[in-house]
């Protein structure tokens, strides 16, 4: 493969992201007039909408093993556009136990969700206040999450900022910092 090429197939593919989450964003509207006028929701659809937002909500107990109770193991979970991906049980374990043990109170509060066969969207304002009585920086979080459900567990998840650029908790190295000793 060219230089040229390959330069511009991975200058190419933020820009299908970056396309796909505004498709997904002005899709939201469209998604819910269909889904109210397609008729009832079907039984494995409720299901997997039930899954995520009690996922969501279980972000309030701050337990990753019950969190990862609800996830694949083959997990890809893009935190924010830009972060690496975080790939599996053991990724997201190490991911979010520093983080969880820095937390005092965690909330997800959901606006609202759409189910499409396997894919939940849902539009949520995320809140997270540490034990030193600090919010992290830019929050709350305004956020679009989509998630693929497989086989009852969540194997792709991927979070978009809705509010658009990038808060000083996405810019810091906080997030990922490992408990004091």
């Amino acid at each position: 493969m060219s230089d040229t090429k390959k330069s511009l197939e991975i200058s190419r593919r933020p820009f299908l992201k970056a396309a796909g989450l505004g498709g997904a964003m002005a899709a939201l509207p469209t998604i819910a007039e269909a889904a109210a006028s397609r008729g009832p929701i079907l039984d494995f659809e409720k299901a997997n909408e039930d899954l995520v937002n009690n996922f969501c909500w279980d972000w309030a107990k701050r337990d990753v093993e019950l969190l990862i109770s609800y996830l694949a193991e083959d997990l890809e979970y893009l935190m924010f556009e830009g972060s690496p991906l975080i790939n599996g049980h053991e990724g997201f374990r190490k991911t979010m136990s520093a983080f969880f043990d820095r937390g005092e109170d965690f909330r997800w509060d959901i606006h609202r969700s759409h189910t499409m066969g396997d894919i939940v969207i849902n539009e949520r304002t995320d809140y997270f206040n540490m034990k030193d009585g600090s919010v992290l920086p830019g929050s709350p979080y305004h956020i679009l999450g989509v998630f693929l459900v497989r086989e009852g567990k969540i194997q792709r998840w991927y979070d978009y900022n809705i509010k658009g650029g990038e808060t000083g908790f996405f810019k810091s190295d906080k997030f990922f910092a490992e408990p004091p000793a």
